[in-house]
């Protein structure tokens, strides 16, 4: 690949921009800002701005994100985020003396679409801008656009953060502010639209059900692509990087699909990220397992012309719809790059694998950081409980909490178990009561699965509070099984 002269952008700040908020619309609208703003960005780039003689430049010259204003995916009126931070085009440097007034244009534009005062937007948004020269140019700018994401934006004079008054709302409502703003009323088919004048709340997103603790808890879902830079070093030409973001932006689309099928709500869903707010069980009695399972395929599938072994790393917090939102986003960032992405040792168990916590509005915590390989014999588990007719629940539900509590507290014991007929021994005297007789989940559902636990292949692993993994199957399978029952536990007005 030729050396040729480009120019990034990076735009922030998103994080600190997310931490003002306390609402599922309000977490949308701070990260859609952003994503707005990079959008407005490519289309005057590509426009240019004739009143102030700056010239467009050819879509074909935008590498990333991908941006071409008939591509049908960009045509949804539906407010997903579809585009991400980070901008780089083909240019000679001449052109950096042109960002200042498309800087400007772009957040005047983002400022009146939500409302919010241009003059203050002009301090607070930063658009860091930088020329370079390289033969890849995604690679070859990481750390040079890392660095410039350091800088940190400063109002000079603040009063009020009209930002924050925007995400707050009133007395009546949070969702006041940003219910006024004329983005909000162009937007078509929204996830977040309850009615023509309101917006979903947690509380409305989980409500997918009744009679069960799950209908009162939500999940965060982040995933992030595993091995995509050695695509990405692979490709010969601007061409085919740009292609390549053109696939990234149709499993972004699809990703956001996949999400409003689950009854969730996609918050951004740009290159190979994704943020969402999923019920902890759909109307079609599918989990954040399942939905782990069906968006890795989907990832998979739609990359797999690239001839890399991709895959995505999940962090999943599930918790009560009153536990604080900034608490769960930031667990759920732990879980996906402290834990399901955390580099080890032990490659086997680095990245392409789904890092989850139950957060129990008790104030219990159970977790799980399990291989997306995995993810199947987890799913089977958990749909033979979900899937048990009416008239065998208590039962089932009375066998498999005897299997929780006989695993507790012969722990030391599964932990010590090795080959599968010392397994089936194990579990054959531990569960030898009359009710346990003849009982296929005891003695061959449970053990298949503490069988790959013990296997060679890791699998899965239980987590503490830190997400240090134990590397004990007995605990593991204890946390699997507590994580399985609270799918099925029944529960009252507050649990």
């Amino acid at each position: 690949m030729a050396e040729k002269n480009y120019i990034g952008i990076t735009i922030g700040p998103i994080l600190d921009t997310i931490n003002l908020t306390a609402s599922p619309v309000a977490l949308w609208a701070s990260s859609y800002l952003f994503s707005m703003l990079s959008r407005t960005i490519c289309k005057l780039l590509v426009n240019g701005i004739p009143e102030k003689n700056i010239s467009g430049i050819p879509a074909e010259d935008i590498i990333t994100p991908f941006y071409d204003e008939n591509e049908e995916l960009l045509q949804k009126n539906d407010g997903v985020g579809l585009f991400h931070d980070r901008i780089i085009f083909a240019a000679e440097e001449t052109k950096l003396a042109e960002m200042k007034e498309i800087r400007e244009a772009a957040i005047t534009e983002v400022g009146n679409a939500f409302g919010i005062d241009v003059n203050y937007l002009m301090e607070y948004i930063m658009v860091s801008v930088i020329s370079f020269r390289a033969e890849n140019p995604i690679m070859e700018s990481r750390f040079m656009l890392d660095s410039q994401e350091l800088a940190v934006s400063f109002v000079e004079k603040e009063t009020e953060n009209p930002i924050l008054s925007l995400f707050s709302g009133d007395s009546y409502s949070k969702n006041s502010g940003l219910k006024k703003t004329s983005l909000m009323a162009s937007l078509e088919q929204f996830q977040l639209k309850k009615s023509q004048d309101s917006f979903k709340s947690l509380g409305d997103i989980v409500a997918t059900g009744t009679g069960f603790k799950k209908y009162k808890y939500y999940a965060i879902v982040r995933s992030d692509g595993d091995n995509m830079s050695k695509i990405i070093s692979s490709l010969n030409d601007t061409g085919e990087i740009r292609a390549f973001s053109k696939t990234c932006l149709s499993y972004c689309s699809g990703v956001s699909e996949l999400v409003q099928q689950y009854d969730g709500v996609t918050i951004y869903s740009g290159g190979d990220d994704l943020l969402a707010i999923l019920p902890c069980e759909s109307r079609g009695a599918k989990t954040p397992f399942h939905f782990a399972k069906e968006a890795n395929d989907l990832f998979c599938k739609t990359f797999s012309t690239y001839n890399q072994p991709v895959s995505l790393s999940f962090g999943i917090t599930v918790a009560y719809s009153k536990f604080p939102l900034y608490e769960a986003l930031a667990d759920s960032a732990n879980l996906l790059f402290g834990v399901a992405k955390r580099k080890e040792a032990d490659e086997k168990k680095e990245k392409n694998r789904v890092a989850f916590r139950l957060q129990k509005h008790s104030g219990q915590a159970e977790g799980l950081v399990i291989s997306n390989a995995f993810l199947p014999e987890v799913i089977d588990l958990l749909d033979q409980m979900l899937n048990t007719r009416a008239e065998q629940q208590e039962q089932t539900e009375q066998i498999f909490f005897s299997a929780i509590y006989k695993i507790a507290m012969f722990e030391k014991a599964f932990n010590a178990l090795k080959g599968r007929d010392a397994i089936d021994n194990l579990f054959k005297n531990t569960f030898d009561s009359d009710v346990h007789q003849d009982n296929a989940y005891l003695s061959e559902t449970l053990p298949d699965i503490f069988e790959a636990l013990t296997g060679e292949a890791w699998v899965a692993d239980a987590l503490d509070d830190d997400g240090v993994c134990s590397q004990k199957p007995g605990l593991t399978m204890c946390y699997l099984l507590r994580i399985m029952k609270f799918f099925v536990e029944k529960g009252g007005e507050e649990i």
